[in-house]
């Protein structure tokens, strides 16, 4: 967490500990913090705070934006067979084990291709959009190798769909096909207007920020109503049960703000260091391949395979030394390798020997050459 954000969540674990839905004064001044920052996040966001929904995280947020979406559908009286879906391979398990789950009540779901550079093309969007599509969910930027999808075009082709599609649940709500977004990985740096996104369900996480770890927050175009996941009270307009964690929604805000102010300045320093990191990488280990798009690609993403090489022994190496890093995401452990890259692999064992890192804004040049120091003289790389 950024220090500001540290600071904020610990005032208010002091000062904050009341339930916003209380009706004595502490609860009031709960609830008062609670608004302001959802006001905080919905001005960065561009939006309305009625918007907003407080989430738990990431994970929640995509269950609460694609489950809803559905279960509101089924619950109307449509049959789950009925139902079309369309979201590609790259995405988080957050997303993928939702899909499945729906592929088993009876829904048919079109797992769009990939470029080898991890992009998706907008005319396979195009062509795999029907008549019965109502949820199309891709990641704003992936969150292993970093590749940054061109959202507003594929909302611009769900658009033209939605205008020559006549299915609504109710005149106050939009037709579809509804577009949901995991933007987990991209607001740091990358930043979101919820208008020039042009998506109907927008995902944030706090942990992906510089903001706190257990709080997030989901956008819903208005027009968009959802069932809610959780049951039990009637938080968040009725949208996510459960008493509002203020401290942490404070920091969240805290961290959506600072993001703001300083993504300018901070995203071509960081951009400074990563094209200097791939250029170090491919000078002294020449058969090194880079996983993802060079340039449709987050600032603080290097992501990298070394066929053949046993790199589980390369992340426990490099965190003797004091480099944290990983060979796929936290959430698939049970994965044989990484499900990303194995959709955009060329070679045989791409997917099973790759390393990540991503970096902040105090990462340097000084601490690449150290990194790759590090690699040249500790660990045992024969084959590259």
């Amino acid at each position: 967490m950024a220090p500001e954000v540290i600071k904020v969540v610990t005032k208010n674990l002091k000062n904050n500990f009341a339930n916003a839905s209380s009706l004595h004064f502490l609860g009031q001044q709960a609830r008062a913090t609670l608004e302001e920052s959802r006001q905080k996040i919905a001005d960065c966001l561009n939006c309305r705070p009625i918007n907003l929904v407080f989430t738990s995280g990431g994970t929640e947020g995509n269950n609460l934006a694609i489950n809803g979406v559905l279960e509101r559908l089924t619950q109307t009286g449509w049959s789950p067979k009925k139902i079309h879906l369309i979201t590609s391979r790259l995405e988080h398990s957050s997303i993928l084990e939702v899909f499945h789950k729906w592929e088993k009540l009876g829904a048919e779901v079109t797992y769009l291709p990939v470029l080898k550079n991890g992009l998706i093309d907008t005319k396979d969007l195009r062509q795999a959009l029907r008549p019965n599509t109502v949820l199309v969910s891709l990641a704003f930027a992936n969150s292993e190798i970093g590749v940054i999808q061109p959202i507003k075009y594929l909302a611009k082709e769900i658009r033209h769909a939605r205008k020559e599609n006549k299915i609504k649940v109710a005149d106050d709500e939009l037709k579809f096909p509804y577009f949901h977004v995991d933007a987990s990985q991209s607001q740091w740096l990358l930043g979101t207007n919820t208008n020039d996104l042009g998506a109907d369900l927008i995902v944030f996480d706090g942990q992906k920020m510089l903001g706190p770890k257990g709080v997030g927050v989901v956008f819903l175009r208005s027009g968009v109503k959802i069932a809610s996941q959780i049951l039990g009270g009637g938080q968040e307009q009725g949208r996510r049960a459960g008493t509002e964690n203020v401290p942490l929604i404070a920091g969240l805000a805290q961290a959506f703000v600072l993001a703001e102010k300083s993504r300018q300045k901070i995203a071509p320093e960081i951009l400074k260091v990563q094209k200097y990191f791939f250029q170090q990488l491919k000078k002294k280990f020449p058969k090194t391949m880079i996983n993802g798009d060079l340039e449709s690609r987050l600032p603080n993403n290097v992501n990298f395979s070394v066929p053949g090489m046993n790199t589980d022994f390369v992340v426990f190496q490099l965190a003797e030394a004091g480099i944290i890093c990983s060979t796929k995401s936290a959430c698939e452990q049970k994965e044989i390798g990484s499900n990303v890259v194995k959709q955009i692999e060329t070679v045989s064992g791409q997917a099973q020997s790759t390393l990540r890192f991503t970096f902040g804004p105090e990462f340097s040049k000084k601490e690449v050459d150290r990194l790759i120091d590090l690699l040249r003289t500790k660990i045992i790389w024969e084959k590259i």
